[in-house]
């Protein structure tokens, strides 16, 4: 399970630089249209899917 993305560097981001975002075992994302929740779900997905695990800070216990 994901815990906290340490860095986000992705398209529509601009180079998003805080103490990360951190996730619960549920997350909800809201926000009006054009606000980055498509852009957020797309950045966790490619970074995943093309192995480029080391940004995410995870735990081992699972869902």
């Amino acid at each position: 399970m994901i815990k906290k993305i340490k860095q986000v560097n992705y398209k529509s981001f601009n180079n998003y630089n805080s103490s990360g975002l951190e996730f619960n075992r549920i997350n909800i994302l809201y926000g009006r249209n054009g606000q980055g929740k498509s852009s957020l779900v797309n950045f966790i997905k490619d970074n995943i899917e093309n192995n480029n695990l080391d940004i995410f800070e995870t735990s081992s216990n699972g869902f």
